[in-house]
């Protein structure tokens, strides 16, 4: 459901489970209310999703939606932001 595509990118599938998505990313969203990632994207985005809308979640990742079918988000790119690389607290 998470998949590799390139460095600093990954595919994820819209009905992979949150917590599987923060475990394999490394990556807190803190979303108790959506079970899927792509229920979590729709939450933050405030709509019902559109192929090319992008979010960061986690400061950490630029999220693209690149699938839908229906009213449903089918794939999302994960993409890792340059400044991420450089924690700072």
């Amino acid at each position: 459901m998470v998949r590799r595509s390139e460095v600093g990118s990954h595919l994820v599938n819209g009905r992979a489970l949150v917590e599987v998505v923060e475990e394999e990313l490394r990556i807190t969203l803190d979303d108790h209310e959506n079970d899927t990632i792509a229920g979590h994207v729709m939450m933050v985005l405030g709509r019902t999703a559109q192929i090319g809308d992008e979010l960061v979640v986690a400061d950490k990742y630029n999220v693209r939606v690149v699938g839908i079918k229906g009213h449903q988000i089918t794939d999302l790119v994960f993409s890792e932001l340059p400044e991420s690389q450089d924690e700072t607290d």
